[in-house]
């Protein structure tokens, strides 16, 4: 079941969602997923403190903070350019994913057979075995022994349209939702070593739908508590 998903497109949802979220990592086991809207607000810089934006920023360029998202390199590309913010401490499960999977030749050649010619492939293997192929977010959750249902198909032409529809919120608030199971499920395995970095860190999930450097045009942040209770998460993108 998807959790609590509220909109943010204004000044006053804004600032409930971040009061919110600082409660929730603190006292609640719940995952509730807040989509802040960016184009919603006037484009501000990470230096003016007038933007209703800055605590968003703080977190994102904090390194009191891990954060945790799959394939960023397009949003990381959008608050660089576009709002001169430079995330850090950053844990993409996009390369996760790939530093988990088995990388002999056979498996490498079997991956890129599902989406290349399998005759081209094999024909070429000394070529083709150095290629890895990368995963979407639902392939490295069906890799990890999940179950995902089949997405309906969904207009990535729309994300710039304003008012933002609810198809739209809601795909972000799933993959919110997926991206925090994805992460409970890699850092299990022992190739992935983020102990050291998690103490005295607070984990937050990044989600991104928008794949285009003209359509990142959402964010989302969200809160838990991890149910091991060994420390607070919170999940944004």
């Amino acid at each position: 079941m998807l959790a609590s998903y509220q909109l943010c497109n204004t000044h006053e949802t804004l600032s409930i969602a971040l009061k919110s979220s600082e409660t929730k990592v603190k006292n609640s086991a719940t995952l509730s997923i807040f989509l802040i809207d960016v184009p919603a607000f006037q484009t501000y810089t990470h230096q003016a403190n007038t933007s209703p934006l800055v605590p968003v920023f703080a977190i994102l360029t904090s390194k009191e903070v891990l954060k945790v998202g799959f394939d960023l390199s397009m949003d990381e590309s959008e608050l660089r350019h576009g709002h001169d913010v430079v995330i850090t401490h950053v844990l993409d499960l996009q390369i996760v994913d790939l530093m988990c999977r088995d990388k002999s030749e056979e498996a490498v050649l079997q991956r890129l057979a599902g989406y290349l010619a399998p005759r081209e492939v094999f024909r070429n293997r000394e070529i083709y075995k150095h290629v890895l192929r990368l995963s979407g977010l639902d392939k490295a959750l069906i890799d990890q022994g999940q179950s995902v249902p089949r997405k309906p198909k969904f207009d990535h032409s729309k994300w710039m349209d304003r008012p933002i529809d609810e198809d739209s919120v809601v795909y972000a608030a799933e993959d919110v939702s997926k991206t925090q199971v994805l992460y409970k499920l890699l850092v299990r395995n022992p190739l992935v070593n983020v102990g050291q970095t998690e103490r005295g860190l607070h984990p937050v999930t990044c989600g991104c739908a928008p794949r285009s450097h003209e359509q990142v045009s959402q964010s989302w942040i969200a809160a838990t508590r991890n149910p091991r209770g060994t420390h607070d998460i919170a999940h944004l993108g």
